[in-house]
């Protein structure tokens, strides 16, 4: 198992630790989701089974986390690169207000 796909999922399975809420503690999910979403292509079946479990939970969580994707680096990194809504581990502000695209989301994860 990498590591960076058991980073990754560390605080976020089974489901998400509350002593993550802390300014720059949840935020790094988004950066490492991230780097997972560029080597997607050499995850195995498990490592992607398990990133798919995290990413549920971090969902799961959008009202939790939402606060730190208004205000921390995540704000303000979203501004600056303008990801698209096809990473929607930078939008979970807008999944905790409903307002995303669900057909952007995990097919697991959508309403």
């Amino acid at each position: 198992m990498r590591q960076d796909v058991v980073d990754y999922a560390d605080g976020l399975l089974p489901e998400l630790d509350e002593t993550m809420l802390a300014p720059e503690t949840i935020s790094r999910r988004a950066y490492r989701r991230q780097e997972l979403h560029e080597v997607w292509h050499v995850l195995t079946a498990e490592e992607r089974a398990l990133v798919a479990q995290a990413d549920l939970a971090l969902i799961a969580a959008a009202d939790m986390v939402a606060v730190y994707w208004r205000t921390d680096d995540i704000k303000r990194n979203r501004e600056k690169y303008q990801p698209p809504k096809e990473v929607w581990w930078w939008w979970l502000h807008e999944i905790a207000e409903g307002a995303f695209p669900a057909e952007l989301l995990p097919k697991a994860a959508r309403p």
